[in-house]
């Protein structure tokens, strides 16, 4: 098998691919949607896939390799992409679907490498293939898998309604190389650590007094409490998106752009975090818009009171010198999510304010 080969096998898949989600999209072929198995794939695997995807990648890949051995290949795709989906069936999974936190990630890899694991198998049954040339295609294989997706989710063939699996991972990255600052540089004092491991939608509040501030509020959460609120969102000023560089960087971790104070800028600043939130993603807001700034935004207490199951984490930091204090104050609760947010918000922000200053 020759390198040629492999990017045949590649372009026929990917085609395939693509073309069977559109046609799925429009709903074509529809008297083949029959579920295989109601009890073990629900109705979201009919036969329809399995002909579309079969037929498909046997046509695009005649051309190069003829019309069955390209069918075989999309069969054993799509039959592989079976067993995962019995298993996210039996964990309650909905067809789509994710699960939150750091799950998200190890569900997408899973989901990545279920097929092209079988695939690569059928390959070296016909053409064996030494040990670090499988290696390689798997790897190569994963990253075209990524791209695909990237391109299904921009073009809106796919629609991504779970936490982002590449900021997950870029945010695992970052709390292992700034936990051990945290040791050092860092003290803290918690009510409870059992709201975390929740599945409701978080937002956390903080006073702001650095840059350094969202770094700090995750750092100091031990691991399995992090890994259950991934991924983070941070809100942050457009002073900060100006420039190329800065702005991949901050996209790639986990900052989205906070637009002005006017009423078109909350609500496109409000729609992305309800988006965000509904995704089960942790948004970390600074009500007071920036640092030691002195107006009051009083968005985080609106998406609590909009968002179903959403809940409010209250954060304060303090400086001393080069040291700093991490208090978590607990949950917050509005008092009457229909009436006045701006005083409600205002007054439980500036009370465990207040408290955290006394101690």
């Amino acid at each position: 098998m020759t390198i040629w080969d492999i990017i045949a096998i590649f372009l026929i898949l990917d085609l395939a691919g693509i073309i069977h989600i559109i046609c799925i999209k429009k709903d074509v072929l529809k008297f083949l949607r029959i579920p295989i198995s109601k009890q073990w794939f629900w109705e979201n695997k009919t036969y329809r896939g399995l002909i579309l995807m079969s037929l498909l990648s046997g046509i695009i890949g005649s051309c190069y390799f003829g019309f069955w051995f390209a069918m075989s290949l999309g069969l054993i795709w799509i039959i592989w992409e079976l067993p995962n989906s019995a298993i996210k069936r039996s964990l309650h999974i909905k067809p789509g679907g994710y699960i939150t936190g750091g799950w998200v990630l190890i569900q997408y890899i899973a989901d990545t490498i279920d097929s092209i694991f079988f695939l690569l198998i059928f390959l070296n049954v016909l053409f064996p293939i030494p040990l670090e040339m499988n290696f390689i295609l798997l790897i190569a294989w994963c990253l075209n898998h990524i791209i695909i997706d990237i391109i299904c989710y921009k073009i809106g063939i796919k629609k991504l309604n779970f936490g982002n699996p590449f900021i997950i991972f870029n945010q695992i990255i970052l709390w292992i190389l700034f936990r051990p600052y945290m040791w050092y540089f860092v003290t803290k004092q918690w009510k409870s650590y059992h709201i975390f491991e929740k599945k409701n939608p978080k937002i956390l509040i903080s006073n702001h007094i650095s840059q350094l501030d969202p770094f700090l509020i995750c750092g100091t959460l031990p691991f399995k409490k992090f890994f259950w609120c991934l991924p983070f969102r941070f809100m942050t000023s457009n002073q900060f998106m100006d420039r190329i560089f800065r702005w991949t960087f901050l996209r790639m971790v986990w900052w989205y752009r906070a637009y002005d104070l006017d009423l078109q800028g909350n609500n496109q600043s409000l729609k992305t975090s309800k988006r965000f939130l509904h995704q089960h993603e942790t948004l970390m807001i600074f009500p007071e818009w920036g640092i030691h700034y002195h107006k009051f935004w009083v968005g985080a207490f609106y998406l609590n009171a909009h968002v179903e199951w959403s809940v409010l984490l209250c954060f304060h930091i303090a400086k001393d010198n080069h040291h700093y204090k991490i208090t978590f104050n607990g949950k917050a609760e509005l008092t009457d999510p229909s009436g006045d947010l701006m005083t409600q918000g205002k007054q439980i922000f500036q009370t465990f304010c207040y408290e955290c200053n006394k101690t």
